[in-house]
């Protein structure tokens, strides 16, 4: 069930440092350092973060920015933090993007991977079914905890494609 993360705060605290401080987080930690502080936002205006609960757990994390100016989502991003393929996960992570674009009424959601993230191949499927499209790609754009330059793949969904695929089935 997808809930705001703010309800579910000292759980996901909890799960995202665990998350953060162990090597699943290799391809989510873009950069060479880790911010624990401001890990949740107070308000809804700037950022938009919600959790995935299972049987009262804290099982993803899903948030991206919203810049109200442009009606844009962008750096949508997403933690599933049982490792594994978790259909409650899948589930809010549809609803999550169903509150962006026909409920809130944003234009599009951007978003990005670092080439070579096994989740690439999810995006890719997912951006097919759904309606989105590659933009494209930045050359040695992303330097993980490593030290190591990867390239950067990017996507767009927009709410006009987005509805017909999810009306059309």
């Amino acid at each position: 069930m997808l809930k705001y993360a703010i309800q579910y705060k000292d759980q996901l605290a909890e799960k995202f440092i665990e998350f953060i401080t162990s090597e699943k987080s290799y391809w989510w930690n873009v950069g060479n350092f880790i911010e624990f502080e401001n890990i949740l936002c107070e308000n809804t205006w700037d950022k938009l973060q919600m959790i995935s609960v299972s049987n009262d757990e804290v099982v993803g994390y899903i948030e991206c920015g919203l810049d109200r100016c442009s009606n844009n989502a962008y750096h949508f991003s997403m933690i599933n933090f049982t490792g594994k393929i978790n259909p409650v996960f899948s589930k809010d992570m549809i609803s999550f993007i169903n509150k962006v674009l026909i409920e809130l009424n944003f234009r599009k959601i951007r978003f990005s991977v670092v080439v070579g993230n096994p989740a690439e191949k999810i995006y890719d499927k997912f951006i097919s079914r759904y309606g989105g499209r590659v933009v494209g790609f930045f050359k040695e754009d992303a330097i993980l905890i490593d030290g190591v330059s990867h390239d950067v793949k990017h996507y767009e969904i927009m709410r006009t494609e987005y509805k017909g695929k999810i009306l059309n089935g």
